[in-house]
């Protein structure tokens, strides 16, 4: 909750898509907040890809999935709390590439959006950071080179 308080927190007009998955008491948390047309609550969702596509800016973890599928759809992912291990050195390659914002602080990531939204020289460098970074067609190439 501390996270979609630091989202709507920012000082840009927001509207949040949380996802809370299977995790029940996470919903029932968020559904409480959603008192406005600014959060909109979901649990466990199969059409992940289409919410991105949606989205400005991905604000979660730094699990294989989220990071890949941000990369792929060029959409800058704020990343709250990493798991030691994988999550955090995803999140450490990625923030070092200028492809992510390491959200080190939670009571910082309402101005860390903030300036995001509003300075579009910061949007075109991470922008450019995520394409130079992504590889959205790296299996097909590795199929390809496997072939040959």
């Amino acid at each position: 909750c501390r996270m979609v308080h630091g989202v709507l927190g920012s000082q840009t007009e927001i509207q949040a898509i949380v996802v809370a998955g299977n995790n029940a008491d996470l919903k029932a948390r968020i559904d409480r907040l959603a008192d406005s047309d600014r959060i909109l609550s979901l649990g466990f969702v199969d059409d992940m890809d289409l919410l991105m596509d949606a989205a400005d800016i991905v604000v979660g973890k730094a699990g294989g999935l989220t990071v890949s599928e941000s990369l792929a759809k060029k959409k800058p992912l704020f990343i709250v709390n990493p798991v030691p291990g994988q999550e955090e050195f995803n999140t450490r390659i990625l923030s070092r590439a200028g492809a992510a914002v390491w959200v080190r602080d939670l009571s910082a990531l309402d101005g860390m959006i903030s300036q995001y939204m509003n300075d579009s020289a910061r949007r075109a460098q991470i922008q450019r950071a995520i394409l130079d970074y992504s590889h959205p067609d790296a299996a097909r190439q590795i199929a390809a080179d496997l072939i040959q």
